[in-house]
């Protein structure tokens, strides 16, 4: 891996120390990561009075103006996810919503493999035969031209959320609200599709308090837990309105209020203090496994639940979901490894994965996984017996895969996504050419040139004797940590093993020391303990509270080291 150290202006390091009273690991934080002093106090302790009044979205206004008028004319309304966790938590966040002040809701989540991705003309044409007059799509829709005009043909009116890139075409929605389309607003262009749909229901509660409609004496922070969720499940960056959401909706989430979320805890064996690496590697996992094998509809009536009893079944039918996935992932993945391994790695920017029939639910973890791997762009395809491909993208930093497929677009019969996770569909005849095609646009993209070896962002040097209990209450303060705000990474100098010893299989522990006499556990997944170089060594790691039958104990998450003496 590549070491890159930020550069620190000590002086500014220095005054945040003296003006904040922080440790100076945490202050180097702060510097490294752009956070002026003027910003400090709403990085450290975000505030949900300071989010954006929900009305900047221009359609706002029009939206909730609609929903209450379904609500006294008795209407019902059809609200239209995602199957995966964003588009489900999005969904029992605004059915919740509605029912509490007294709509009449259905909802309504596509099957990957039946209905496909999102609002279409035969979701429409179901919707007509229960006769929806109001249709609310949540993570979805922003690219649904045809199927918008389906509804507005049968007099079905339209409310698009979304936070998906718009194509070249906006459906003529009764009201669009998508912060994509409004570039101006900076603060409101990473949120998740969950964050956009809180910000249509703060906008219909106090448009609803404002005018005497209803709301009057509803909690909407009892949702935040769905909130969080979502959010950290969909991988958007963790700054910002999404800092604050997430801030906020993990004390929720902790609470376990909610009886799918205590059932679903209980299954994974989680206690009241729930992190968002929890929700990203143990409780999003599950959601999404319903998505990509099964019923989308088990995931939603588990958040739905109102007793444990019912909860119980149902989280462990998305555990048996989720074990299903990972049967398909592997060999999935075993197979597309083999295809990679046969190629000359180095002279490739792209990597281009496929295989006969295989999982449509679990390509896009097979591309993260291949993309983290090695590094680069990659593409994983499943062609089926008709001759048609369905893939899945992901991308590394700095390189937007969006883009790079705008350039391939002759071969594909459709696409779309994030800069980092794409989907796409062609079909079999133009597959060599998309290969060819892909590879180009990223070459050409980087010029030729480009570093795919992995990089290691560290803030700075520290001391073990830094890494003190104050530090550690500060450290707290910095999350949540997640996509563009991880955990801080130091690097520390002349350090020894005292102990060293295996855990697990493949994973090592022990104590550390350094020059300064202190010592600390350490932890280091994915390195046997005969892998180890010479010490003393530099070491690259992540200080954390290691919470281990009640006990809390200070440790380092140990991700890199090198001998000194090389």
């Amino acid at each position: 891996m590549r070491w890159e150290i930020a550069k620190t202006d000590n002086q500014a390091v220095q005054a945040l120390m003296s003006d904040f009273g922080l440790p100076r690991p945490i202050a180097l934080v702060l510097v490294s990561r752009g956070i002026a002093p003027e910003q400090l106090n709403s990085f450290l302790d975000p505030k949900l009075q300071d989010l954006i009044d929900p009305f900047v979205l221009p359609d706002m206004q029009k939206a909730v103006e609609r929903m209450w008028l379904a609500i006294q004319r008795n209407e019902r309304i059809v609200i239209h996810g995602d199957y995966d966790a964003d588009g489900i938590t999005s969904t029992v966040l605004l059915a919740w919503v509605l029912r509490e002040n007294g709509a009449q809701i259905d909802c309504f989540l596509p099957h990957r493999m039946e209905d496909g991705y999102g609002l279409t003309s035969e979701s429409v044409l179901k919707a007509v035969a229960e006769q929806h007059k109001l249709l609310i799509t949540v993570d979805c829709g922003i690219t649904s031209c045809e199927a918008t005009d389906t509804a507005n043909a049968n007099g079905i009116d339209v409310i698009i959320t979304d936070h998906h890139q718009p194509g070249d075409h906006i459906p003529k929605a009764f009201a669009v609200l998508n912060p994509k389309l409004h570039p101006e607003l900076e603060e409101l262009q990473c949120l998740a599709g969950v964050g956009v749909c809180f910000k249509l229901c703060h906008g219909f509660i106090k448009f609803g308090r404002e005018r005497g409609l209803g709301g009057m004496h509803f909690d909407l922070k009892e949702g935040m837990d769905l909130v969080a969720m979502g959010t950290v499940a969909d991988i958007v960056p963790l700054l910002g309105e999404n800092r604050t959401l997430v801030r906020h909706g993990m004390k929720v989430l902790s609470a376990q209020r909610r009886p799918g979320i205590r059932a679903l805890c209980d299954l994974v064996r989680l206690n009241d203090r729930i992190s968002p690496e929890d929700v990203t590697y143990r409780l999003a996992p599950r959601l999404n496994a319903a998505g990509r094998l099964g019923d989308p509809e088990v995931a939603l009536r588990l958040l739905q639940a109102r007793s444990i009893v019912d909860a119980y079944p149902l989280a462990d039918h998305l555990d048996d979901f989720n074990r299903q996935r990972q049967c398909h992932e592997e060999r999935a993945f075993a197979s597309a490894k083999r295809q990679v391994t046969r190629l000359c790695i180095d002279d490739r920017f792209t990597l281009v994965a496929k295989g006969e029939n295989w999982h449509r639910g679990v390509i896009g973890i097979v591309a993260s996984r291949l993309s983290h791997e090695y590094h680069r762009p990659t593409i994983v395809l499943s062609i089926d017996e008709k001759g048609d491909v369905h893939g899945s993208g992901r991308s590394i930093r700095g390189i937007n895969l969006v883009d790079a497929l705008r350039h391939c677009s002759s071969f594909l019969t459709r696409y779309g996504g994030h800069p980092m996770a794409t989907g796409l569909a062609l079909t079999l005849e133009h597959l060599q050419g998309f290969e060819d095609a892909f590879e180009t646009a990223i070459r050409n993209f980087c010029n030729g040139q480009w570093d795919f070896t992995p990089c290691i962002n560290i803030e700075g040097d520290v001391r073990f004797d830094e890494l003190s209990e104050h530090f550690f209450l500060e450290l707290e303060r910095l999350g949540p940590f997640g996509h563009s705000n991880p955990a801080p990474l130091f690097r520390f100098h002349n350090v020894v093993p005292e102990r060293i010893m295996p855990a697990g299989r493949d994973h090592t522990r022990g104590i550390l020391a350094d020059a300064t006499g202190q010592r600390i556990q350490f932890i280091a997944f994915g390195r046997r303990p005969d892998s180890f170089p010479k010490s003393p060594w530099y070491v690259v790691a992540v200080p954390e509270i290691n919470i281990f039958r009640g006990s809390r104990n200070p440790q380092l998450q140990v991700i890199d080291l090198r001998s000194m003496a090389e």
